[in-house]
């Protein structure tokens, strides 16, 4: 798991150092704030339907089995998330003083 903090442009700097950009596919509420420009700039990226936009293990099994129907093989270890940020606990986690309380 990758996690990457910073800024839209430059995640989408780094994204485009990967060699296939047309096999990313952008899930969640971020996907859908900036739409706009991460279409521009990787024009046959696919974006998940709007009721994704809350991660569930359900809807990744879904698009799974829809990329594996139609002959989209990869290992699992050459799958890997790219989050824009930390989840929500893991922000609270990092405020608390003690994490041990």
């Amino acid at each position: 798991m990758k996690i990457f903090l910073g800024s839209v442009q430059d995640f989408i700097k780094l994204l485009k150092e990967y060699k296939n950009t047309e096999s990313i596919i952008f899930l969640g509420e971020g996907a859908l704030l900036y739409q706009q420009n991460l279409a521009e700039n990787f024009p046959h990226a696919k974006f998940g339907e709007p009721w994704w936009s809350h991660p569930r293990a359900s809807a990744v099994g879904i698009e799974a089995l829809s990329l594996w129907q139609k002959g989209y093989k990869k290992e699992v270890d050459e799958i890997l998330p790219i989050y824009l940020r930390l989840s929500q606990p893991e922000e609270k986690r990092k405020k608390c003083p003690n994490p041990t309380t």
